[in-house]
This record gives structure tokens, sequence and C-alpha cells, in this order.
């Protein structure tokens, strides 16, 4: 909800820190989420090779939208 300000004022500092708890805890959408700041850099420096990891997190964790994006990404880079 804060990454795309749904009921709330955007806040990509708070979307970070909440998706960063969620994929610590293993969340598998939390890490996608988490990804999808890093490929963009919204909140962080863009990193993506970070948002790769994250990726592949979320799919291992059974995330398909997580092995979609990692597919995607990888074969960018």
């Amino acid at each position: 909800m804060y990454e795309n300000g749904q009921g709330v004022d955007e806040d990509y500092t708070k979307a970070l820190e909440l998706y960063t708890t969620s994929c610590n805890a293993d969340d598998p959408i939390g890490c996608v989420n988490l990804g999808v700041m890093y490929e963009n850099g919204y909140a962080v420096v863009k990193n993506k090779e970070k948002a790769l990891v994250l990726y592949k997190k979320g799919c291992t964790e059974g995330d398909q939208e997580g092995c979609l994006k990692h597919k995607k990404l990888e074969s960018s880079i």
C-alpha cells in the first residue's frame, strides 16, 4: 500500500522497511516486492543483482511471479 499510495500517502521508505521485514520472515511476496524496489531503485540504489537474488528467494518459497521476474531479469543482465 505504501509503495503505490493505496489508502495511505506513497512512502517508498516505509514500503522498503515492511518488505524487508516480511522477506526476512520468508514471505515470498515480500521478497518479490522487495526485489521490485531494488530493480527500480525505489528508496534504494538500483541493484539488479540484489533484485535477482530476491526474486529467486520468492520463487523458491513458491511465488510464481518471483519465478517469472527472475527469469526475465536474468535474461536481461
